[in-house]
C-alpha cells in the first residue's frame, strides 16, 4: 500500500518458515484497505528471489539444496549464503552483493576468476574491460612485466609486482627459469635464484 503522506511502523513476530503480514490501512477517501504481503523466512542473508531465481535453493530453509548444482548441499552444515557452489572463493552471499554470477567462476568471461578480480586486480568481476580501454582485464598488463593478468593468475604472482618475492628475478624471468616467482630461493639452497641463475640451475 503506497502512503500518500506520513509514514507507518509496525512490529511483528517472525518465524522461520512462511510469514503472511497483514496490513491495513486507508486510502485518500477514508476506506480501508488491506494487503497480505508475504514473506518467507529463513536464517541466511540471501533475498527470496536471489535463492528462488538464481541460486534455486529453498528460502524457507537456511541450508538447502540447489536446483542448479552436481552436488546435494542440503544439511551439509553450510548455511546457503556460505556456500561457494562455484568453487571461486567466493561465497554466494559476496557474489550476491557484487552482482556476479554464482554459478560462474569467471563471472563476465575475462579470464580471471571473480576472487582473483576482487582480491588481486581490483577489477570489476562482472565487466570484461574494467576500464574500458578496449584490452580485457585477463590480457591487462598492469605491472609491465611482460605477463598479462591472466598469466600471473595461473603463475600464482602480484600483478603488480614485477619481482613478486623480490629476489631480483622480474616474474616473467622466473617463468623462463622455471623457478618459483613467490620464493626468492627456490630450491633452499641458501642462495637467493638471482645470484644462483648467473652460476647454477636455481631450481635445484
Amino acid at each position: 500500500i503506497s502512503l500518500i503522506e506520513g509514514n507507518a511502523n509496525y512490529t511483528a513476530h517472525v518465524v522461520e518458515g512462511t510469514n503472511v503480514f497483514s496490513v491495513i490501512a486507508k486510502d485518500p477517501l477514508d476506506n480501508p484497505v488491506t494487503k497480505d504481503i508475504t514473506r518467507l523466512i529463513d536464517t541466511d542473508l540471501l533475498p527470496d528471489f536471489y535463492e528462488l531465481r538464481i541460486l534455486e535453493t529453498d528460502p524457507l530453509h537456511n541450508d538447502s539444496d540447489s536446483a542448479k548444482t552436481s552436488n546435494n548441499e542440503a544439511s551439509n552444515g553450510m548455511p546457503d549464503d556460505l556456500e561457494d557452489f562455484d568453487l571461486d572463493g567466493l561465497t554466494n552471499y559476496a557474489e550476491y552483493m557484487l552482482r556476479s554470477n554464482p554459478l560462474s567462476q569467471d563471472s563476465d568471461s575475462d579470464g580471471l576468476m571473480d576472487m582473483y578480480e576482487v582480491l588481486m586486480t581490483k577489477t570489476i568481476a562482472t565487466e570484461f574491460d574494467s576500464d574500458t580501454d578496449g584490452v580485457s582485464d585477463g590480457n591487462e598488463d598492469f605491472d609491465s612485466d611482460g605477463l598479462t593478468n591472466q598469466e600471473e593468475q595461473q603463475f600464482g604472482s602480484n600483478p603488480y609486482m614485477k619481482d613478486t618475492d623480490n629476489d631480483g628475478l622480474t616474474d616473467i624471468e622466473e617463468k623462463q627459469l622455471g623457478t618459483d616467482p613467490l620464493k626468492p630461493d627456490t630450491d633452499n639452497d641458501g642462495l637467493d635464484d638471482a645470484t644462483e641463475s648467473g652460476i647454477f640451475d636455481p631450481r635445484w
